[in-house]
């Protein structure tokens, strides 16, 4: 028999998302298909996931790793609870902290104490999570003393050296919903609640570079000394394969080689 549990934020009376769902559908399957291969002799375990993989896992050791983070909790050992609930647990309470803060770290950074010139801009359709991919890029770059440029509008943008230092460059504000111009560099503060707002904050289309705005982009990276460029969005990222690093967003399922993509799940709850 397959019991099904109501546990977490649903238990507490919060709406179950297309993640809870979808999960539930997967877990489900999984356990019907450990069932059909179970003898007498088989060890209990419980359906879990691991990245987006389904896994069994022994009962027992789930009981034990249970009780081993509440014993950590007692005794108020909050490292070794953290580490307990697993490596994506760990992984993200890490990133929330840090991504969280009000100002810029004062740590040192994983280059040498060298500074690099970084720039981000989007890429194709607009697609729910680029502005939080964006802010996360921005913060984790100022995180490790870079310099962060936004590129507006995308390849065209970059070719017209659209780095949001012309006041005739102007975008709209995630605090405050009104246009305004904005520095040419980007400081921690200027992403503050990018992650709630969809669409692109920086401008995105679907033109790819061609041969006559090629040279104008390599003379604006020159320019201002890019030594790094990361392009968020869709299909249009794939033929940077290679040599630019690319962030998968988009709401199109069916992307080549790619098992996770940021804006799908925006999809998910609007048909799931």
């Amino acid at each position: 028999m397959v019991q099904v549990t109501v546990l977490g934020h649903v238990q507490r009376g919060g709406a179950p998302s297309a993640f809870d769902r979808l999960l539930g559908c997967r877990m489900g399957a999984e356990a019907v298909l450990a069932l059909m291969e179970m003898n007498e002799e088989s060890e209990p375990c419980v359906i879990s996931i691991d990245g987006n993989q389904m896994v069994r896992v022994p009962l027992m050791q789930c009981v034990e790793r249970t009780q081993a983070v509440q014993k950590a909790m007692n005794e108020k050992d909050w490292e070794l609870a953290v580490k307990l609930r697993g490596r994506s647990f760990q992984r993200n309470l890490e990133t929330y902290k840090l991504l969280t803060k009000l100002r810029t770290v004062e740590k040192d950074n994983l280059s040498g104490g060298q500074s690099f010139n970084v720039a981000v801009m989007n890429v194709g359709a607009p697609a729910g999570g680029m502005n939080a991919a964006v802010r996360s890029f921005v913060r984790m770059a100022l995180y490790h003393h870079c310099t962060v440029y936004g590129i507006e509008d995308s390849f065209e943008g970059l070719a017209n050296g659209a780095f949001k230092v012309e006041p005739s460059v102007s975008f709209i504000s995630a605090s405050s919903c009104t246009k305004h111009y904005c520095s040419q560099k980007f400081q921690w503060g200027d992403v503050t609640n990018w992650v709630m707002h969809g669409g692109s904050f920086l401008g995105t289309q679907k033109q790819l570079p061609n041969e006559k705005n090629v040279p104008l982009i390599a003379e604006q990276l020159r320019k201002h000394n890019i030594q790094a460029l990361l392009l968020v969005g869709g299909f249009e990222v794939g033929f940077s394969e290679g040599s630019t690093p690319a962030l998968r967003c988009t709401m199109e399922r069916c992307m080549k080689n790619r098992v996770l993509s940021v804006g799908v799940f925006a999809v998910a709850e609007g048909i799931c």
